[in-house]
């Protein structure tokens, strides 16, 4: 009787090239924007139906955490590309923690701003 230890055969996920391309352009770019929005105390944010949004102090803050959850996210989509260990589920697990630890930070961040810019112009 042989016995057979080896654990079942593992397919690591594979991320097209594209995509790949997309986010390790994307995940810099993105934290170098909010990096030049905290420095300049001013993150905009573009809108898609009106002028935009212009994030100071606190608000911007969160948002920059926002912004480097979401292009952590990213990168780790690229290392699981190339991780050939079967850990998906670690992968999928840090995949919900930055997703929504990224959305509660931007709920907080708009939050604060409309807050705080009903405060300022209340006085």
């Amino acid at each position: 009787m042989t016995e057979n230890n080896s654990e079942p055969s593992h397919t690591p996920n594979h991320i097209s090239l594209s995509s790949r391309w997309f986010y390790a352009i994307a995940s810099p770019l993105i934290v170098a924007y909010g990096a030049y929005g905290i420095w300049i105390d001013d993150l905009f944010l573009p809108g898609k139906r009106g002028p935009g949004t212009h994030l100071h102090g606190v608000a911007a803050w969160l948002m920059f955490a926002a912004i480097v959850a979401a292009a952590l996210n990213m990168v780790s989509v690229i290392i699981d590309h190339f991780d050939t260990r079967n850990n998906e589920t670690n992968y999928r697990r840090f995949a919900k923690i930055t997703s929504w630890s990224g959305f509660a930070l931007a709920a907080v961040s708009f939050a604060w701003f409309i807050l705080h810019k009903s405060s300022a112009s209340g006085t």
